[in-house]
């Protein structure tokens, strides 16, 4: 099928024909829009002109309409411009059709390989529509910058962000945006908006007939992604198709919320599971794939569905989460406070410390206490830390502080005592912040004006766990000269920490002592070297 069917700049534009669909208006309207011609150089600069408001009269409502719901579910694939003058592309429904649309003299026409013979058809539409409002995006062939663009005061695609909005909102530009008419902002948005928001908002105006059919194709399309064996060992490229999936159904999230997390679901745990395989690696690295656009889709996702439907949902992705080995979407859980919003937070509070009272809590009590953290009470506070502190640091410190914040030193000292007597006897592998918990045992002691000899039985106690320079400046802080043996236990395992201490003490005549007994790093001794080259040049040098 061959139709002219529309002009880009058209001055005074009026529909030449009325809304509708019918043999009859198709017929007028190859006669008029014949009649029009554009001034562009390009197509799509021609394209980039034409409205929404003139596209709908130049092919009728109900063709408009059809093809705008092609473009809102993503049918349009393969579009790209293969010149200046031509676009082509394949828009997929009951069967899979070729779209050609290309300036011919001054007019602009389209084909499409679809059996429609009633003039402009919908594929059409959905590719027109699909050039329109993401030109930008799409266009792949050489072409020289427009030397009048940034000149008429209207704001160039090239200078707004990702997000379709500028870099920088400087106070002139606020004042710019504010003085606008409520017309003049609806142009820009609807000539600026990302195709995510347009994509979403078309989504959500769909019957549930037609959702059903978005989702449908994007759950196959995920599927197609995960059999193709180039997009398993291509990270970027597969984050890409699965992006662009997940973005055709954003405006299903309040309909179909629990098909998206089926399908949030199987990404999290395909990926997982191809990493055992060997899949989902790219380069000599090893580098195992990981998102940071999907973990925030994700959490967007789940700060969205509606409550009534919420706790079996965040079930299912807690339960998709903690079945992973690999860690590649453990962002997504540490941001778990963000999946709620304030209003649902009583709530979820209520429930967390009834699973405690009744002793069937099963959860991740560090995610779950900093989830629901800002609407507990301090008496709530101090009940839910102190059935959790024992099995993580995060929490010991949380409840340490709290203790200490009230002017109960002796049992902040005491939950921190406790946490570290633990795991010293089960001789479990400590997290990273191991010498954070340390730390504060020796700086709660000298608060609580610990005897100068307990406290250094315990300081040698914690120094051969951790022979770290932070916990010996603590200590020689609060025992003066009496610090002396915590001394030479670190010089003795740990050289690098003891240089480090001594250079924090600025005893800098011992620092250059032990490096002429090489007794640290080459590497360490040339950076301590560079930064005394002006106070002591002979030896630096």
């Amino acid at each position: 099928m061959r139709a002219v069917f529309l002009s880009s700049r058209v001055q005074g534009f009026k529909p030449a024909i009325p809304s509708g669909n019918n043999s009859q208006n198709a017929s007028q309207l190859l006669f008029f829009m014949a009649l029009f011609h554009t001034t562009q150089t390009s197509l799509s600069k021609a394209l980039a002109d034409l409205t929404t408001a003139q596209l709908r009269s130049l092919v009728g409502t109900t063709i408009f309409q059809r093809g705008e719901s092609y473009y809102a579910t993503g049918a349009v694939e393969d579009i790209s411009y293969t010149d200046s003058q031509t676009l082509e592309a394949t828009v997929g429904g009951s069967e899979f059709y070729s779209i050609m649309v290309y300036r011919e003299g001054d007019s602009v026409e389209a084909e499409c390989s679809c059996p429609y013979d009633g003039g402009t058809c919908k594929h059409i539409v959905a590719v027109v529509l699909t050039a329109m409002n993401e030109g930008d995006s799409i266009r792949d062939y050489p072409e020289k910058e427009d030397e009048s663009a940034g000149k008429s005061g209207a704001l160039p695609l090239t200078a707004l962000g990702k997000a379709g909005t500028p870099p920088e909102a400087s106070k002139e530009f606020r004042a710019h945006v504010e003085s606008l008419s409520l017309k003049e902002l609806q142009d820009l948005v609807l000539r600026y908006a990302p195709e995510d928001f347009r994509r979403t908002v078309l989504t959500r105006s769909l019957n549930e007939t037609d959702a059903e059919k978005v989702m449908n194709a994007a759950e196959r399309a995920v599927q197609m992604i995960f059999s193709n064996d180039f997009l398993r060992h291509d990270n970027d490229k597969l984050e890409q198709e699965l992006l662009r999936q997940l973005e055709r159904v954003r405006g299903l999230w309040e309909m179909l919320p629990e098909r998206v997390a089926a399908m949030l679901v199987e990404v999290i745990t395909t990926i997982d599971e191809g990493f055992e395989e060997g899949d989902f690696y790219e380069g000599y690295d090893d580098i195992g794939f990981t998102s940071d656009e999907f973990d925030e889709y994700v959490v967007q996702f789940l700060r969205s569905v509606p409550p009534s439907k919420k706790t079996g949902i965040v079930a299912d992705i807690e339960a998709a989460l903690s079945s992973t080995g690999y860690g590649a979407f453990l962002n997504i859980g540490n941001r778990k406070a963000e999946w709620f919003v304030a209003a649902e937070l009583p709530a979820l509070k209520d429930t967390l410390l009834h699973e405690i009272r009744k002793k069937k809590y099963a959860g991740n009590a560090e995610l779950d206490y900093n989830t629901v953290s800002p609407s507990l009470s301090d008496e709530e506070r101090e009940f839910v830390l102190l059935t959790f502190h024992k099995e993580s640091s995060t929490l010991t410190l949380e409840l340490a502080n709290f203790y200490e914040e009230r002017g109960k030193l002796t049992a902040a000292l005491g939950i921190v005592d406790e946490f570290i007597q633990k795991f010293n006897k089960t001789n479990t592998w400590w997290d990273s912040k191991r010498n954070i918990v340390l730390k504060r045992r020796l700086e709660l002691a000298a608060k609580t004006n610990e005897q100068p000899e307990q406290y250094l039985h315990h300081a040698e106690k914690l120094l051969k766990q951790a022979p770290r320079a932070e916990l010996l400046q603590v200590a020689a802080e609060y025992l003066g000269t009496m610090v002396k043996p915590l001394e030479n236990l670190v010089s003795k395992h740990n050289p690098e920490e003891f240089f480090r201490y001594l250079e924090k003490q600025e005893r800098l005549e011992e620092c250059w002592e032990m490096i002429h007994a090489k007794r640290i790093h080459d590497d360490t001794a040339y950076d301590f070297a560079v930064k005394q080259l002006h106070v002591a040049p002979d030896n630096a040098k």
